[in-house]
């Protein structure tokens, strides 16, 4: 009688096993992932970041013994515009453009200048002095001269893909409104 008691409680053990497993929850399928497909050679666009400023617009030499406080003009001989890559940036080419209304011509002129590359601070250089106009200039003082700065792409010269913004678009442009020399 006990072989009979044991063999029927296997049997019941092994029923209550094979029940339970039938109510037990299934396990996740992993779903397929689709992945796009990489053209072989290219890497994928990623963002970067940099720190791209307008420091200064100035003039090699102001005229200093002729009075132009009585008429809405100043005279600059070329228009430099000084710009930085602030810390923590990658290194990248940038666009400076200057508007002004120039007297002379009697217009609105608007320049345009590429910077191969700017490299983030302390790495040099990372201020860079670019020649926008080099010619004497008669600008009208009530309008200024405005420069701005833009990231064009990262890490020039190479053939990383991706895109630059700019953390601190607050500095990339600036206006004067008089002459301004730079002393060293």
């Amino acid at each position: 009688m006990k072989k009979l008691v044991t063999i029927i409680s296997l049997m019941f053990i092994c029923a209550v096993f094979v029940f339970s497993l039938s109510f037990a929850e299934q396990p996740m399928q992993m779903k397929e992932q689709v992945q796009k497909p990489v053209t072989p050679g290219l890497k994928p666009p990623i963002s970067y970041k940099t720190d791209l400023a307008v420091d200064n617009i100035y003039a090699a030499n102001c005229k200093t013994n002729c009075d132009l406080n009585d008429v809405d003009a100043f005279y600059m001989n070329k228009i430099i515009v000084t710009v930085s890559n602030g810390s923590g940036g990658v290194e990248v080419s940038a666009e400076v453009k200057i508007t002004y209304y120039d007297l002379g011509q009697g217009r609105s002129v608007t320049v345009t200048k590429t910077i191969s590359s700017i490299k983030p601070y302390p790495t040099n250089p990372w201020v860079v002095d670019v020649t926008m106009v080099d010619r004497p200039v008669l600008v009208k003082k009530s309008t200024g001269i405005r420069a701005e700065v833009k990231p064009i792409r990262p890490f020039p010269g190479t053939d990383i893909i991706g895109t630059v913004t700019d953390s601190n678009p607050s500095n990339n442009v600036k206006t004067v409104h008089q002459c301004d020399v730079m002393i060293y």
